[in-house]
């Protein structure tokens, strides 16, 4: 079984990203404790990457809107 860990980012404005997370494989023949579900240095290192994306894409969006906004100052991240 070869499994693909996707997450899709959609923006305020709808704009939408993929990225893939990582692959594991899990052959049906080995159904071993230790090859059921995720190991804990796997489950680590996804949750790793997982926080890698999401933390670009909010910087990406929030350095974006800094960009456009010329009202934006302090504590006020969002123009509205």
């Amino acid at each position: 079984m070869k499994i693909t860990i996707r997450v899709e980012i959609t923006t305020d404005w709808d704009e939408t990203d993929t990225f893939e997370i990582c692959q594991l494989e899990r052959p049906y023949r080995q159904l071993e404790p230790e090859k059921v579900g995720l190991s804990l240095a796997e489950g680590k290192d996804l949750l790793h990457r997982l926080q890698k994306v999401v933390v670009a894409a909010q910087a990406e969006e929030v350095c974006m809107l800094r960009r456009f906004c010329t009202r934006l100052s302090g504590d006020n991240y969002f123009c509205r």
